[in-house]
This record gives structure tokens, C-alpha cells and sequence, in this order.
């Protein structure tokens, strides 16, 4: 698949998402209870397409991520730790040259399999960024909360890394809220 050809999926997927911030589409209802078992089937058409074992890299990475980690330090914390290890892994890429600018971050986010990102808007101290087809959460069910601390966390290590400055990446919208896609306001301080 070219650059093209997943620039076109994200234009989709913007529409889509624009789509149900707007109202003009309906979000999924809210799961009344859930278990591990219904976070492992990834809604990725596009990943999926390129590897045909994503579907297999997606398990084991929620397998890891939905674990009873939740029950046993809490929500709270299991969301600052996810936050914590992705923006660690933001900063040493950066810092070891992998990632270099803006573009070189979101081939890498494609070819480790973590999402195709989108940036919507920026301006001096604020972005906004959508994630779709998110290693996290795309497929799960609505469980009435936003869950991609991870992508949130390398989003913030990633562009504070590459600006010399503090970002801190609240998530806004999640297919753990009915979305179709994660979005994600950056602010840099």
C-alpha cells in the first residue's frame, strides 16, 4: 500500500469521524458489562491489510493491555503507567534518531502497527490529532471511558521530544466511548 493509498484511508476516516463529532452520525451504545475476551477482536482493515499477522500482533499487545493490571493497581494507575511507558518509548525514539520529524513519526507509528495518525489542526501551543484503526482500542466495545493512555503518552513523548518543549496529550474521544477513532488535544508547554 503507498503513501497515497493510506493518505486516502485517512481522508475516509476523517470524514467518518467529523461525521460523528458532528452528531450526524450514531455512536455505539455503552456495554452494560464487558470481560478481557471483548477487546480482542481489532477493527483494522487498513493495518490488516498490510500484515497478515496483525490481527495476531493486536491480541498480544491487548492481551498485555487489558490484563487484570486494572484490578489490582487500579484504573488510575494502570492508565499513568500505559501513559508513562509510551511516552518514554516517544522520547528515545526521538532521542536515538528514529524519528526525526512529524512525517517520519507517523510512517512509524504505521509500520509498528500502533494506528494511522492524523494531524487535524495545530497552532503554536495546541494540536489536534486523530488515531484510527488504534492498536488499543479500535473494535472494543463502548465501556463508557477514553483507554489509549499508551498512544496519548507516545503522542507527548514524541512531539515534546521533537518541539524542545513539555506536551501533555489528553484524549478527547475513543472507541471506548463510542467513537470510531481516537482523538487526542496536545498541548505544549
Amino acid at each position: 500500500m503507498s503513501l497515497d493509498d493510506i493518505n486516502e484511508v485517512i481522508r475516509k476516516y476523517r470524514e467518518q469521524a467529523m461525521a460523528e463529532i458532528r452528531g450526524e452520525r450514531s455512536l455505539r451504545p455503552k456495554v452494560a458489562s464487558y470481560t478481557t475476551l471483548d477487546f480482542l477482536n481489532p477493527a483494522r482493515p487498513t493495518l490488516s491489510s498490510l500484515s497478515k499477522d496483525d490481527t495476531k500482533y493486536v491480541i498480544n499487545f491487548r492481551l498485555v493491555r487489558w490484563s487484570k493490571l486494572e484490578n489490582i493497581v487500579g484504573i488510575s494507575a494502570s492508565n499513568v503507567l500505559w501513559y508513562n511507558a509510551g511516552k518514554s518509548l516517544g522520547e528515545l525514539v526521538v532521542d536515538k534518531g528514529v524519528i526525526k520529524d512529524v512525517d517520519s513519526f507517523i510512517k512509524f507509528v504505521v509500520d509498528q502497527r500502533i494506528g494511522l495518525v492524523d494531524v487535524i489542526s495545530e497552532s503554536n501551543n495546541k494540536l489536534r490529532i486523530h488515531v484510527y484503526e488504534c492498536i488499543t482500542c479500535s473494535g472494543i466495545p463502548n465501556v463508557g471511558r477514553v483507554t489509549c493512555y499508551f498512544e496519548g503518552g507516545l503522542i507527548a513523548g514524541v512531539l515534546g521530544r521533537l518541539m524542545g518543549r513539555r506536551a501533555k496529550a489528553i484524549e478527547t474521544h475513543c472507541w471506548g466511548t463510542g467513537y470510531s477513532f481516537c482523538g487526542f488535544d496536545v498541548i505544549i508547554e
